[in-house]
């Protein structure tokens, strides 16, 4: 859902839990990936090159 662009909101609002429950996942994701820098747009990066399915 990150990946094709749905805000935080959207997505807890399909999910039906908070938007506080997103930012904690995508929290968890990035320290996954190894993301330090919060400035680093999450979907961004799932949608480069980066994070291609092999």
């Amino acid at each position: 859902m990150i990946r094709i662009g749905l805000r935080t909101k959207e997505i807890a609002q399909i999910r039906g839990v908070s938007a506080a429950t997103i930012n904690r996942h995508r929290e968890h994701v990035r320290r996954k990936l190894k993301i330090a820098n919060s400035d680093t747009n999450l979907m961004s990066y799932l949608q480069s090159s980066m994070w291609t399915k092999g």
